[in-house]
């Protein structure tokens, strides 16, 4: 660390102390040196980082900071594996009129719906195939 480092964090030290009786533009003027203190000790960490990382890369024998974290080069594949497709959204099957909320029947019960049930409801009432409002085109949430 260098010396004006050091006297901006001694001067931090007794603000701290001191931070109890400090008035507002005090505290905005302490936030800013503590922003300063802390982007040169961010700019000193990357520094190290990059420093260690190519110590590593000259002892494995590595091109790249990737490489170091690639057990067996010679089973790793060449080719980038193709994205996952996305699944196409189911259409809804429940659909809550207090809420406009809509469930299409798989995974975690939405709380509303259980709520209807629990309060001794049918929930086939809350299908949308058995509403009178069919054709209207609901929201997916």
């Amino acid at each position: 660390m260098n010396d004006d480092t050091e006297e901006e964090i001694s001067e931090l030290d007794f603000m701290l102390s001191e931070l109890d009786s400090l008035d507002f533009p005090e505290l905005l003027e302490f936030r800013s040196k503590m922003d300063a203190v802390i982007a040169v000790r961010a700019k000193q960490e990357r520094a190290a980082l990059n420093q260690r990382a190519k110590e590593l890369q000259a002892f494995f024998g590595v091109g790249s900071t990737a490489e170091l974290f690639i057990e067996n080069k010679e089973n790793t594949p060449t080719e980038k594996p193709s994205p996952k497709k996305r699944s196409k959204a189911k259409p809804a099957k429940y659909y809550d009129f207090d809420t406009d909320s809509t469930w299409d029947g798989e995974g975690e019960k939405p709380q509303w719906l259980a709520d209807w049930i629990a309060a001794g409801k049918d929930p086939t009432e809350l299908l949308i195939e058995n509403n009178p409002f069919q054709g209207i085109q609901y929201g997916t949430r």
